[in-house]
């Protein structure tokens, strides 16, 4: 289960750090404030969807999502040309 998720420089979220409750957890809010945005930056940490760098905050040169998952560490980074998935700190890229 995920315990915590950080976004960084994803579409409309500059850093969002989310501690999650392993039963159950409701993300709520007015409209257009990126409820959705956090279910976009997990499917392109889990899916690569979207491709391209579109998604990445308009002042910003990188994205990075990130999960823990019990004892685990994903990461997924985009930045300078590099695309790049880490797994407990070990380092595998995409195209």
């Amino acid at each position: 289960m995920i315990h915590s998720l950080l976004i960084k420089n994803f579409q409309t979220h500059r850093k969002l750090l989310l501690e999650l409750d392993p039963q159950i957890n409701s993300i709520i809010g007015r409209s257009d404030v990126g409820k959705s945005t956090i279910l976009r930056a997990l499917k392109w940490l889990a899916l690569n969807k979207p491709s391209g760098d579109e998604f990445i905050h308009w002042d910003s040169d990188y994205v990075r999502v990130r999960v823990q998952v019990d004892e685990h560490e994903i990461k997924r980074e985009r930045a300078g040309g590099e695309n790049c998935y880490r797994l407990d700190g070990n380092k595998y890229s995409s195209f």
